[in-house]
């Protein structure tokens, strides 16, 4: 007996240490996030948050490890030594399964120091302006996004938003970013052709003098912000402020290439951090689930969105037929119906099911209705009957008594 005991304990604890439970938390994915700036930033936040729309709905538990380079507040040449360090140390000897990384100052720090760092390890990019690929000929484990403006499809959405356009106001700065993305522009003004519109580019300019310059556009004109993340004079970088001076100082409505949530724009094509988060975190998913390196592209397009503003669009009186299928509406009014959609259904459907009832009860009234008739009808016709049979009955005995009183009066 105590035998059997021994046993059965012993096949208790192998069950146990073989469980699905204990294999699958052995073997739960580790995912290392490296950002190029900092949080609170609403670029990379938002970033973050289309990448973890993915890495939440995986199948399996994933952990995920977080760490920010903050390449706009400190200058690189003093915290990229420390952070390699900071990295170094802290995941010494760790393995990642998949590494996602955003923005072109993490992809300029990493692929240097790749080997020395996370050999072997698949990286998985987004964020990275107007891509090179040949940067990656001697790290085939880089996959990832290519994150490249559209100012072709968004001067085509302007236009066919405000046919009327006679001039085009176009704001840039000379930060390195910006000279890329003013030459991106220029490339897409010329495979566009001839066209109406006069074009006039800003990109080296005062507070002052941008003012008045969007002070004195005419009514036909529009504003297009390529990038304005420095003026002249001002020492901060403060993208978000100067957007909103110039949206509050433009006559006409302003257009922009980039989703970083300014809500005064009336819109455009857009290049989507959550977007590229998501599109990065696909990827990645894909390499976790085991799926064939080699099948999976290099470099994925850019995931821009087609966004325009209901706001801003009444504010300019911007007619809404014009706006193209396949385009997201933001800040549209919502309903009362939309609003409480829920509770509408709910009432429609207790109203269908209210008037079926009805419809039955009527139905079955009418035909109640019928058969009383048929009844009475049937009633009427058996008493009909019922007289008649009488009467021929009273004719007949009547009869009889007659011809019995005439043959006895005759004998």
């Amino acid at each position: 007996m105590a035998r059997i005991l021994i046993l059965l304990n012993c096949a208790i604890l192998l069950l146990v240490l073989l469980s699905p439970a204990v294999a699958e938390s052995e073997a739960v994915p580790r995912v290392l996030i490296l950002h190029s700036y900092h949080s609170p930033y609403v670029w990379t936040d938002r970033i973050m948050d289309g990448m973890m729309s993915i890495l939440r709905l995986a199948d399996d538990k994933i952990d995920i490890y977080t760490e920010y380079l903050d390449a706009q507040r400190i200058p690189k040449q003093a915290s990229w030594p420390a952070f390699e360090h900071c990295l170094k140390v802290k995941y010494a000897g760790e393995k990642f399964d998949v590494i996602l990384a955003s923005d072109d100052d993490m992809l300029d720090f990493l692929i240097p120091r790749y080997e020395a760092l996370f050999p072997d390890t698949p990286v998985v990019f987004c964020g990275i302006n107007n891509l090179d690929e040949s940067r990656f000929e001697k790290h085939r484990a880089f996959k990832g996004v290519n994150q490249e403006i559209d100012a072709k499809g968004t001067i085509l959405l302007a236009l066919k938003l405000l046919p009327d356009t006679e001039k085009i106001l176009v704001i840039s700065d000379r930060t390195s970013g910006g000279i890329k993305t003013t030459q991106k522009f220029k490339n897409d003004i010329q495979e566009m052709g001839t066209l109406k519109q006069k074009f006039q580019l800003m990109d080296d300019y005062t507070l002052p003098a941008l003012k008045k310059r969007l002070q004195a556009l005419g009514p036909n004109d529009l504003v297009l912000v390529l990038r304005i993340q420095k003026i002249k004079g001002i020492d901060e970088r403060s993208p978000a402020r100067f957007a909103k001076i110039v949206t509050d100082t433009a006559p006409v409505p302003a257009f922009k290439l980039w989703d970083i949530g300014e809500s005064d724009f009336v819109g455009g094509v857009l290049v989507s951090p959550f977007e590229q988060g998501k599109t990065a975190a696909e990827i990645a998913l894909r390499i976790l689930k085991g799926e064939g390196f080699r099948n999976i592209p290099r470099v994925t397009g850019s995931p821009n969105v087609s966004m325009l503003n209901y706001a801003v669009m009444k504010k300019f009186n911007i007619n809404l037929k014009n706006i193209p299928d396949g385009t997201t509406i933001t800040d549209r009014p919502i309903s009362i119906l939309e609003e409480y959609s829920g509770l509408a259904r709910l009432v429609l459907f207790i109203f269908v099911v209210m008037a079926l009832v009805v419809l039955s009860l009527v139905i079955i009234l009418f035909q109640r209705r019928k058969s009383e008739k048929l009844i009475l009808e049937s009633k009427r016709k058996l008493f009909e009957s019922e007289k008649n049979i009488a009467l021929l009955l009273k004719i007949k005995t009547n009869w009889w008594l007659n011809s019995t009183i005439i043959r006895e009066f005759c004998m």
